[in-house]
């Protein structure tokens, strides 16, 4: 259990990074065109849950494809030859669900369900590097009825048409400057927000840290995700106190996503807190993920000190001791 509970905390670290990653090409490359290699691709797990819904693939695709089509340096090929800035996408699909609410089990009969849609970009040679976006739908729901199936086939192709979106609105805002990627995340649209705030993190841009901070909203929803992401990147020791102020109202999912983020971030109140939720929070994972959190920043703490230089203090004189 230890050891599935310390894969979820890493998990749910890269996860929040993932909003990030797409930095890692050099910025030449990423300036020009890109290839995606049709058809898509789902995962075996993808394809089962699209299975149950009696969701086309195809259909699916379809609308990825028109999302695309309005990025003209976003092009489709059926050649699978290995070249520079050609991809092929791997797309996956799950349902994860919360059922307690607000720091404990829930008092009403509501849980949270959660859809995620993860979209990872292979590239076809070693120049290029793996790109990744998430998005993700929540919304309560009452457990003394199942989800409707037809609000779940409604949110996965939203999720994939939002996919796309990502997918352009990052192109579009790759060669943008700091100052302007400032703006998007000050007043642009929430999906530009999103993407600014990834690449300012990307950047080192601190100046960002006040804004991300104002945009938190606690929501548990993508752009959440993408300041959380942004603010681990910066090492914003500042955004600490906001972060544990969102845990009170957020469900075991989201909580586990913020455990996560302190743990990078640390500091006496990181640590405080996550002491805390390991001993008093009512669902196992969240104690779990809290205390290994709460054990890493101690064995972090440690390992400063040990490599903190010694002062050698000399044994104090016999006038020094009767205080002459």
């Amino acid at each position: 259990m230890k050891g599935s509970s310390r894969h979820m905390s890493r998990w749910l670290i890269a996860s929040i990074l993932w909003v990030g990653l797409w930095g890692c090409r050099s910025h030449k490359s990423s300036a020009g065109s890109l290839e995606l290699i049709s058809p898509l691709s789902w995962t075996d797990a993808g394809s089962r849950f699209l299975e149950r819904l009696r969701v086309s693939p195809d259909a699916l695709e379809t609308a990825f494809r028109k999302q695309l089509k309005q990025n003209k340096r976003i092009r489709w090929t059926r050649n699978q030859r290995p070249q520079i800035g050609r991809y092929s996408a791997l797309l996956s699909m799950h349902l994860r669900f919360a059922h307690d609410i607000g720091g404990g089990v829930s008092e009403d009969p509501k849980s949270r369900m959660h859809l995620v849609l993860e979209i990872e970009l292979l590239p076809s040679t070693r120049q290029d590097q793996r790109l990744r976006f998430r998005e993700e739908r929540s919304a309560l729901y009452d457990t003394s009825t199942p989800p409707p199936l037809g609000k779940i086939r409604d949110w996965t192709r939203e999720l994939v048409v939002m996919g796309a979106r990502s997918l352009r609105t990052r192109l579009d805002l790759q060669k943008s400057s700091t100052s302007e990627l400032l703006g998007y995340l000050k007043n642009g649209s929430s999906l530009q927000q999103r993407q600014a705030a990834a690449l300012l993190g990307r950047r080192g841009e601190r100046r960002a840290i006040p804004l991300l901070l104002g945009h938190l909203s606690g929501k548990e929803d993508p752009k959440d995700l993408a300041i959380i992401g942004a603010l681990v990147q910066l090492k914003a020791e500042e955004a600490v106190i906001p972060l544990i102020k969102l845990a009170p109202h957020a469900s075991s999912v989201f909580l586990q996503q913020l455990v996560s983020a302190l743990a990078v971030l640390g500091g006496w109140h990181a640590e405080g807190f996550l002491a805390m939720l390991s001993s008093a929070h009512q669902n196992q994972q969240v104690r779990q993920s809290a205390r290994e959190a709460f054990e890493e920043l101690r064995q972090k703490q440690q390992r400063l000190l040990d490599k903190a230089p010694r002062v050698a203090i000399s044994p104090l004189t016999k006038k020094e001791r009767l205080g002459h």
